[in-house]
């Protein structure tokens, strides 16, 4: 099991909105926070200790026991999108992902993760997943920029499929 995944995630302006809230540390960011899509219970959330109970709350509703961390969000004013980069804790969150797909009605994202140790880039997307066999340095400082290149070729193939 890896101890991070690398995930970036591509959609336009209309389902950010739905998914980004402000940055609770830094004014004036966004960040995506997967309490917006899938709340836990208020009492796990003002807890200090993580509990078997919470870890497997966390487990089956995230996919991971912790929420996404080292956000970063982009805003490309030439096709009016936002690009998400963020890690996730041991996994793929799976969970978080069929949740966007259920409420991102007609829009459309492309999701893009690679696990530390795992010879797999996974693209998901509102009705599809699939996997590739990849060539990215997890641990390079430009690991998010290669992913960046496969986000927007997915991203154009979307767009190209709909025109």
């Amino acid at each position: 099991m890896a101890d991070y995944c690398k995930n970036s995630l591509k959609c336009n302006k209309n389902l950010a909105e739905k998914i980004l809230v402000p940055n609770e540390k830094e004014e004036g960011k966004l960040q995506f926070n997967f309490c917006s899509l899938v709340p836990p219970p208020r009492e796990y959330l003002e807890s200090y200790y993580m509990t078997n109970e919470m870890n497997r709350w966390f487990a089956d509703n995230w996919g991971t026991n912790r929420n996404a961390q080292d956000c970063s969000v982009k805003f490309n004013k030439k096709d009016n999108t936002y690009t998400i980069n963020f890690l996730t804790a041991w996994t793929i969150p799976r969970p978080i992902i069929r949740k966007l797909s259920e409420i991102c009605g007609e829009d459309d994202f492309v999701w893009i993760a690679i696990c530390e140790g795992s010879p797999l880039l996974e693209i998901f997307t509102k009705n599809e997943h699939r996997e590739y066999q990849h060539h990215i340095d997890y641990y390079s400082d430009n690991a998010f920029k290669k992913m960046q290149e496969y986000l927007t070729k997915e991203a154009t193939k979307k767009i190209e499929k709909t025109r």
